[in-house]
């Protein structure tokens, strides 16, 4: 996860011209929401298995992966039904698919979790 995320900076501070904020935030924000619930959830790994806490925060990390799919769909709509030009269409298609990767990855390192959980239990 902290590679596809610095990946996403490197990107983003090499790109020329200014970027959409807004879409940006959004998916920040369910980034940072799904990152929140895999660290809660290795931290009940460590303090042993709290299958139930687990497993309420999967849930909160599903949730977010999913409305963090609904956003890029929103974003990519933005983006091909807008006025921009080719360069500008691949890098924001580029940045955005970026951070819905590191999201799905949260969801996939959550669901590790969840498995070591019910394994341990």
């Amino acid at each position: 996860m902290p590679k596809q995320v610095e990946k996403i900076v490197e990107r983003i501070s090499i790109c020329p011209g200014t970027l959409p904020h807004a879409g940006f935030r959004r998916q920040a924000e369910f980034l940072l929401r799904a990152s929140e619930a895999v660290v809660y959830m290795v931290k009940q790994l460590r303090g042993g298995t709290h299958i139930a806490k687990i497993r309420e925060a999967n849930d909160r990390l599903q949730f977010a992966e999913g409305e963090a799919d609904k956003v890029m769909l929103e974003l990519l709509k933005e983006l091909y039904q807008g006025d921009h030009g080719p360069k500008e269409m691949i890098i924001l298609q580029e940045l955005y698919e970026m951070i819905e990767q590191a999201v799905d990855r949260c969801r996939n390192v959550g669901n590790v979790v969840l498995q070591i959980a019910l394994k341990n239990a």
